[in-house]
């Protein structure tokens, strides 16, 4: 069986090429092409949800927030990977609080392609930790190293909250969370709450809901 394939693109080349070097690598099959996620989401019914929709930044590049949204009120079975020129604290940011499974420069070379469409087939996300911390290492710890109030700091990030909202919402002082949130900067090296949760992605320690 193929992985089935939404592209969404507003140039209409870019797609044909994208289609055409999805299903050269075999076990792909390319069903729906779109300029935007309106007509994405107007054009096929839940029953035929495609596993994965890719998406190019520029196709939804106001109101991402509301695109991915939509597309998943639509096809709620369906992950989305995101295709962009550049990345940014921002954008990054602002993709991870949108839910989405997976980002890939679009620089990035076809075998990186391939490789995160079936990661995100079989493992539900590909987030490239490169994206912001510059190199792709493991997390040193294992998993069952993380305490719950680490692992619900974590999920806390992915929400466009301060610190004193995330102690409210966690029951605990400012102090408390400044002390998570270090914790976590220094045992996984990193300088923000974004590269944070990319790398707790990335290791498995925080999934997408």
């Amino acid at each position: 069986m193929s992985i089935t394939i939404a592209l969404v693109d507003d140039q209409a080349l870019i797609r044909s090429g994208l289609k055409a070097l999805l299903e050269s690598f075999g076990g792909i099959e390319v069903q729906t092409e779109a300029e935007n996620w309106e007509i994405l989401c107007k054009s096929r019914t839940k029953k035929t949800a495609p596993d994965i929709c890719i998406i190019s930044s520029s196709a939804f590049m106001r109101n991402n927030g509301q695109a991915i949204e939509a597309i998943k009120q639509k096809f709620p079975k369906s992950r989305v990977l995101i295709l962009c020129r550049y990345t940014s604290e921002y954008a990054i940011t602002s993709l991870l609080r949108a839910r989405v499974n997976g980002v890939l420069l679009q620089s990035a070379k076809p075998d990186e392609l391939k490789k995160a469409v079936f990661a995100i087939y079989r493992t539900g996300t590909c987030w490239p930790l490169n994206l912001l911390v510059g190199e792709d290492r493991e997390d040193p710890y294992p998993k069952t190293s993380m305490v719950q109030s680490q692992v619900r700091f974590l999920e806390l990030c992915l929400e466009d909250l301060t610190l004193n909202e995330i102690g409210k919402k966690m029951g605990v002082t400012n102090r408390t969370v400044q002390t998570y949130r270090d914790t976590l900067f220094q045992r996984f090296r990193v300088s923000s709450r974004s590269s944070l949760v990319l790398f707790a992605i990335k290791n498995g320690l925080l999934e997408l809901k």
